[in-house]
């Protein structure tokens, strides 16, 4: 609404001046302006938008906190490769490696938690009797960088 009202006011303030002066070269610089007073005004949408295109994780997400709790669950012995981004707005999934004894129950449970105290709309969750080799994959593993905990370095 500001830019919009900031956009009529410089039309207003061009034609005026135009009228007056006779000063012709006011009306491009005048929209060069206004051209940066919108790119101002969008910065935070197009950096939430690239950050969306991105699948980025939302800043409201913690995934320490989402592993320490998954690692809580009954069976669960440990939890890497975790990741979340968001399909759109207020849709956030989320993808983990969880090592544990028994499956039926520990998915569930880690389901029902995912959604209900985190909100996530989907998620996948990969189920593990032991860790495979998969070194090198810290690398590309942006959580890791938060906490170094688990096997061989994995989150």
């Amino acid at each position: 609404m500001l830019t919009t009202f900031v956009g009529s006011l410089l039309i207003i303030v061009t034609a005026l001046a135009i009228e007056f002066t006779g000063f012709l070269l006011i009306d491009p610089l005048l929209g060069m302006a206004f051209g940066f007073v919108l790119l101002w005004a969008s910065w935070g949408l197009l950096k939430e938008a690239a950050h969306l295109l991105m699948e980025g994780t939302h800043p409201e997400v913690s995934l320490p906190e989402i592993k320490r709790t998954l690692e809580e669950l009954h069976e669960v012995s440990d939890v890497h490769h975790i990741h979340a981004w968001a399909l759109t707005s207020g849709k956030h999934v989320l993808s983990a490696h969880l090592r544990v004894t028994d499956q039926e129950e520990v998915l569930q449970t880690a389901y029902d938690m995912l959604r209900k105290d985190f909100g996530f709309f989907f998620a996948t969750l990969q189920i593990e009797t032991r860790c495979f080799d998969e070194s090198g994959a810290e690398a590309i593993d942006l959580s890791a960088a938060s906490s170094k905990t688990g096997h061989n370095g994995d989150l």
